[in-house]
């Protein structure tokens, strides 16, 4: 069963191909969503629209490049650990209960804001956070 953050992400991408990158950050920014995959397509030549996972663009090497995107600033509030310690998803929640977040977690992107996450895929709160980063509007855009 679709939740209704699962219809609303779908709808944003017209039910065509959507990859969690793009739909994640049309979400997150307000933009549309051709124009978020139109961004990707042509800087990210491994991006590949019709793939549902996130392997062909990498969040990490994206936002490092571009901290602001589509009219908002992407700041870093989670980052990889190398010390083998990770944060779950319901952790990252129950830290993050307001704002929006585009998370990152193995081979899949996603959005948290103000606690709920949305999501194309069903939620597993105890899986890792890669990375997150708060989206804020930029002001004065």
């Amino acid at each position: 069963m679709l939740t209704t953050s699962q219809l609303e992400l779908r709808n944003l991408s017209r039910g065509k191909h959507s990859n969690c990158v793009a739909t994640s950050l049309t979400f997150a920014t307000g933009s549309s969503y051709w124009d978020v995959d139109n961004f990707l397509q042509a800087h990210y030549p491994r991006y590949k629209p019709q793939n549902k996972t996130s392997d062909g663009i990498p969040a990490f090497e994206l936002l490092a490049s571009n901290p602001a995107l589509f009219g908002c600033r992407f700041t870093r509030v989670v980052r990889p650990n190398l010390l083998d310690r990770w944060i779950s998803l319901y952790s990252f929640i129950r830290d993050n209960l307001s704002g929006t977040f585009f998370v990152c977690k193995p081979r899949h992107a996603f959005v948290v804001k103000d606690g709920d996450v949305y999501d194309l895929n069903e939620v597993d709160y105890s899986s890792p956070v890669d990375g997150a980063w708060r989206v804020e509007p930029i002001i004065g855009k």
